[in-house]
């Protein structure tokens, strides 16, 4: 179990002022201080990135339809670089499950309940890129941000992805393009 603790441990030094409730919350890695004390730090979520045995043509066809079954609307396509995806996904719920269920944001040490008072946005983009004749690059990233509801005047607060919306997402890829039943779980 990791405990966040704030800047004030022994022998860490802050350049800033202490985390808020408000502060982006990175992806985490845990260190430790020379007390013992774990702490989370991070920067952002990269890119998920994998390699597939088909050319970067044929993946690039199935991208909007794996984009479909997993009820995402794209309004980006870029064929010339094979870009696909969103940068405005708003809505509650995803594959059956709330949009906060995918992402965390902020100092969601809490719990979900962190989250429950604001609106997440969340970008999902995906590139596919050739790797040889025969293979391609499957590249998704997920980031995002928490706004609050009631529109009170608090800074946006940064989503980073658990990797589930990546790992669906390359799973149904590689279904459609064994052949085989394209489920989303």
């Amino acid at each position: 179990q990791v405990v966040v603790v704030a800047m004030i441990a022994v022998g860490c030094s802050s350049g800033g002022p202490p985390p808020t409730a408000e502060s982006p919350a990175p992806a985490a890695r845990v260190g430790e201080t020379q007390t013992g004390l774990e702490i989370r730090t991070g920067e952002a979520s990269p890119a998920t990135s994998s390699v597939l045995a088909h050319p970067a043509d044929s993946v690039w066809a199935h991208l909007p339809g794996v984009y479909s079954a997993m009820g995402i609307e794209a309004e980006v396509n870029e064929p010339a670089t094979r870009r696909y995806g969103t940068a405005r996904f708003t809505r509650r719920g995803l594959m059956g499950r709330q949009t906060s269920e995918w992402v965390r944001c902020g100092h969601q040490g809490a719990g979900p309940s962190a989250v429950s008072g604001r609106r997440i946005r969340l970008t999902i983009l995906t590139t596919v890129r050739p790797e040889g004749a025969d293979r391609s690059r499957l590249e998704t990233e997920v980031t995002g941000e928490a706004t609050t509801i009631e529109g009170t005047s608090t800074a946006p607060v940064r989503c980073v992805s658990t990797g589930e919306i990546e790992r669906r997402l390359r799973d149904e890829m590689v279904r459609r393009l064994t052949g085989g039943r394209a489920i989303i779980r």
